[in-house]
């Protein structure tokens, strides 16, 4: 028993390599693809390996064929005998690059390599130029077979070495200036990651979606070498800090990487979502994933970033607004939906290529002021109807403040208003009466007529329940000039102290207390009701109940 298991533990012991290899093609591990499968699987051609032999993709097989036999013409060539010559010599590098054995023998395989490389460099080429095209090509005459194709090739699965590729381009080529990666280019400038300038060609190539990634984080890689890291933080969702007075703005960069913070305004450039987008970026994801030797996995740090942005529909909505993100899919639901499924299951960077931002944003969201603020924009004017409940709720504390205060003057100050304005009035009709008097009094003295008489006549005109006049002392009866100097200052002095103007207005007060209160009270009753239903959100009803 002993010896069977040596002689199989030293079978596996003979069977590994002398030297570790370093693949770069791998099956996505179940972490990731449990969360949207299909993303990971080609949908109509299968370049390498591990989905060849899928049915539904059989049928691209037969122009796999097609597109060699058009480089073979073009060369003026019959035979694939040097080609096959020189992928036999590459056939061993080509089988590291991959995690996992081959279940293929080497004719297979070296096979595999021609078909598919010859087709992917072919359809690049057509790809690029519309003159390549042939009339009669299925491939180009209906739109969507492209579309798929350029999913499948971005598949992360479904790649073969990029050097194999390379190699078949050299011996494919007409002109010896051309380089594959003048093919490339134009695979980004049509949809995939659209970029103004072409980057350096990278210096590790490992296959296509390789390339295309590497192209699109070289400029960010580069400026991100001239910054500290700080400690990775968590940020508040896109509606949140905005409340909290951070602006967002779209940025003119052409590389979406380029986040920029700038006087309390998050610059970000434009993010087009497709369909095709989650599949992209998941394939970007993984790579990064199983890829060595880098610390820096810039799209899964986007994508992060990203995803704590967009918390919900209105994140996403108010990003769109912002011109940050360029909806093709439709409502702001699916955006919400793409952008929270890729931030599912994923590790970002030890070094997280955003962690200044995030620690610059926290420090702002963090201050008691900002705190407030955002409180405030979110309970009181995150809506219009919010906004219309605040002030209804003011308008109803001043009401009620109003209605107090004239209660209180009703009870405490009505009677004695009532009674000073009543002897006011009473004052200002003696006043009236005297200077009606005067002329009377004058007419009588020049008739001859005695104090008395004068004094008879004043009381008899001015029709007062009391006397206005005291009779003169002088044989009973005051002069009638002492007697009108007197009442005149005894007036003054009583009104000295109150105006006219202030009595008649505060008597107007009292007497529509009454009715102020009436309409304080139904103003409070419309208020709670305008308050009762913004609070609970049902404005509909509350407007049926109205109506």
């Amino acid at each position: 028993m002993s010896d069977n298991v040596t002689i199989s533990i030293d079978s596996l012991l003979n069977g590994l390599s002398s030297a570790p290899s370093n693949p770069s093609i791998f099956r996505v591990g179940d972490h990731l693809r449990s969360i949207n499968p299909e993303a990971y699987d080609p949908e109509i051609i299968a370049i390498g390996p591990f989905h060849r032999g899928k049915h539904h993709l059989q049928n691209m097989e037969k122009h796999k064929v097609r597109y060699l036999k058009l480089v073979l013409q073009r060369k003026e060539e019959s035979t694939v005998e040097i080609y096959v010559t020189a992928l036999r010599h590459l056939e061993d590098r080509a089988q590291k690059c991959y995690a996992e054995d081959i279940q293929l023998d080497e004719h297979e395989f070296v096979k595999m390599l021609l078909l598919d490389g010859c087709f992917i460099i072919e359809f690049l080429r057509k790809f690029q130029n519309l003159k390549c095209r042939d009339e009669d090509d299925p491939i180009f005459q209906y739109g969507y077979i492209q579309s798929h194709l350029l999913h499948d090739l971005m598949v992360f699965e479904n790649q073969i070495p990029f050097f194999i590729i390379d190699s078949l381009f050299n011996m494919i080529k007409i002109d010896k200036g051309d380089k594959i990666n003048s093919l490339i280019w134009p695979l980004l400038q049509n949809g995939i990651f659209p970029l103004q300038d072409l980057p350096e060609a990278p210096e590790t190539q490992h296959h296509l979606l390789g390339i295309v990634h590497d192209l699109q984080c070289s400029s960010f890689a580069k400026r991100l070498s001239h910054i500290d890291f700080m400690e990775t933080e968590n940020i508040n969702s896109a509606i949140e800090l905005q409340e909290a007075g951070i602006a967002f703005e779209k940025s003119e960069s052409d590389s979406f990487f380029d986040i920029e913070l700038k006087n309390k305004s998050m610059i970000i450039p434009v993010w087009e979502i497709s369909d095709s987008t989650e599949s992209l970026f998941r394939n970007m994801i993984a790579y990064e994933y199983y890829l060595t030797g880098s610390p820096q996995r810039y799209v899964t740090d986007y994508v992060f970033f990203m995803h704590c942005l967009v918390h919900s529909p209105e994140d996403a909505k108010l990003l769109r607004r912002s011109g940050i993100i360029s909806n093709f899919l439709g409502a702001d639901e699916m955006v919400y939906r793409v952008i929270n499924q890729l931030g599912k299951n994923i590790i970002i960077s030890d070094k997280f290529s955003y962690s200044n931002i995030f620690h610059i944003v926290n420090i702002h969201c963090g201050r008691t002021r900002n705190i407030w603020m955002a409180t405030l924009r979110r309970d009181y004017f995150s809506s219009p109807w919010a906004l219309i409940s605040l002030l209804a709720a003011i308008t109803l504390l001043v009401l009620t403040i109003i209605q107090i205060t004239f209660a209180i003057l009703s009870y405490y100050y009505l009677d004695t208003l009532a009674c000073l304005g009543k002897a006011f009035e009473l004052n200002v009709r003696r006043m009236e009466a005297i200077q009606q008097l005067d002329l009377k009094s004058d007419d009588a003295e020049k008739s001859g007529l005695s104090e008395t008489s004068v004094y008879l006549i004043k009381n008899t005109d001015a029709g007062l329940d009391a006397p206005l006049l005291e009779p003169p002392q002088n044989e009973g009866i005051m002069s009638l000039e002492d007697s009108s100097e007197n009442v005149k200052r005894g007036i003054v002095e009583e009104s000295s102290c109150f105006s006219f103007n202030l009595f008649e207005g505060i008597i107007l007060i009292c007497k529509w207390t009454n009715m102020i209160q009436a309409v304080c009270e139904m103003s409070q009753a419309v208020c709670k009701w305008l308050c009762d239903c913004l609070a609970g959100g049902d404005s509909d009803n509350c407007i049926q109940e109205t109506s």
